[in-house]
């Protein structure tokens, strides 16, 4: 695998960073100021119908920021927009590339190595190139997605 910028910037168009966010209620966040950059195109959300009920009632928003190219500051845009997440009533916020989302494999270790940064009550993880592929990155990984399945 190639490095996180790589990742996010896979059709050669640009980098998109694509945020999942599992909350009680519907959440529309504002991720305008946490993303805030000079590259920075649009925003795109859509809602995620989860037709098997695999988060108990719980929706799930995703949150596609397309830039112009990978942001050097994306350790801090991550941040920022899963701390916005956060404070706006999210159980659990995720970024992960380009079609790793799936009801059935959410946070899961399965998948970890597709998941670059996660929030929920035990704050904010952000993976680098070196610790994706590890097992402490997978298990914050299926810890996130156990509080994110639980009832």
């Amino acid at each position: 695998m190639g490095t996180i910028a790589d990742a996010i910037a896979w059709s050669g168009s640009g980098a998109t960073l694509s945020m999942f966010v599992v909350s009680k209620k519907s959440l529309l966040l504002d991720l305008a100021a946490p993303s805030l950059s000079s590259a920075m195109a649009t925003i795109r959300t859509y809602a995620l119908d989860d037709d098997e009920n695999v988060l108990s009632g719980r929706t799930v928003v995703e949150y596609d920021l397309i830039y112009a190219e990978a942001p050097q500051d994306l350790e801090t845009i991550l941040t920022r927009c899963l701390c916005a997440a956060r404070e706006a009533g999210a159980d659990v916020a995720w970024f992960g590339f380009e079609g790793s989302f799936d009801f059935r494999h959410i946070l899961s270790r399965e998948i970890a190595e597709q998941i670059y940064a996660v929030v929920d009550c035990d704050g904010v993880s952000v993976a680098s190139d070196a610790t994706l592929s590890s097992l402490s990155w997978a298990e914050r990984i299926d810890r996130a997605g156990k509080r994110a399945r639980a009832d």
